[in-house]
């Protein structure tokens, strides 16, 4: 138990980020519930696991890559083309400039248009 301590102190699962193989197979070691006291990290995690049904403990395997911070899984690695690259401290190509400055039309046309009414004057004075 100190050891799954341990390893849960840092990560949801055993297995990092996301439930794997370890998970499933330690759950299905456990008897009984750790104790709250001793082992807190332990005991959230197998309140978690515990939800699971079989057959979703079932697909946790070892071969799953972590998710990012926000729940999605990372893309998978593909090479990057030269053209495909971000040279973020290159030259500006005359594409840029020229979607630069469709979108700064673009912008100052819908600027243009946004003209308010001007507002009813009422009064409040009842005769």
């Amino acid at each position: 138990m100190t050891d799954f301590e341990t390893k849960l102190k840092d990560n949801q699962w055993l297995a990092g980020q996301q439930p794997g193989a370890a998970d499933k197979e330690a759950l299905e070691s456990m008897t009984s519930c750790p104790d709250v006291k001793t082992h807190p990290y332990t005991f959230a995690w197998w309140c978690l696991a515990s939800k699971f049904t079989p057959a979703v403990r079932a697909s946790w395997t070892a071969g799953a890559g972590a998710p990012a911070k926000g729940g999605k899984a990372a893309p998978a690695k593909t090479e990057a083309k030269k053209d495909d690259v971000d040279d973020l401290f290159g030259e500006e190509t005359a594409e840029d400039k020229a979607a630069a400055e469709a979108a700064k039309k673009k912008a100052e046309e819908a600027k243009a248009k946004k003209v308010k009414a001007a507002p009813v004057a009422k009064s409040i004075i009842v005769w």
